[in-house]
């Protein structure tokens, strides 16, 4: 009797068995199947979904284009977030916040009530012209 073991399990000879084979083992290549499962060599590639998949690249994304504004406060982005589930110690539920486009530069209300939405937004805004007509003086001289 023949000490030796023939691995008649894994050969695979037809395309069906290597596919098979290549997905059981992780999705290696042709080569690296080739050295681990003896097969018949008119295999020459594999014709798998994951892999085909898996070698493609994402498309680049452009470049951000700078489309910011070229001086503070042209743009003013805002958001009303809340109600929170949780209040603050403060009892403030919801919050305002402010983001100048230009600049990046934010600011944050918070807010007990949504009502109160209106009255800081004229605040911020008398704010604004303020800094800005100062900021204005400050560069004119």
């Amino acid at each position: 009797m023949d000490d030796r073991v023939t691995p008649t399990g894994l050969i695979a000879g037809q395309p069906d068995l290597v596919l098979l084979w290549h997905w059981r083992l992780g999705h290696p290549s042709v080569q690296k199947i080739r050295s681990v499962i003896p097969f018949e060599s008119f295999i020459s590639s594999l014709c798998c979904e994951s892999c085909e998949l898996g070698k493609h690249h994402r498309a680049i994304f452009q470049s951000r284009v700078n489309n910011r504004n070229s001086f503070a406060f042209k743009l003013v982005h805002s958001d009303v977030r809340g109600p929170n589930r949780v209040p603050s110690i403060k009892n403030f539920r919801y919050f305002l916040l402010f983001v100048d486009d230009f600049s990046r530069m934010t600011w944050l209300y918070l807010l007990k009530e949504r009502s109160e939405v209106s009255s800081v937004i004229e605040l911020f805004f008398n704010e604004i012209k303020k800094s800005v007509f100062y900021f204005n003086l400050c560069v004119s001289y």
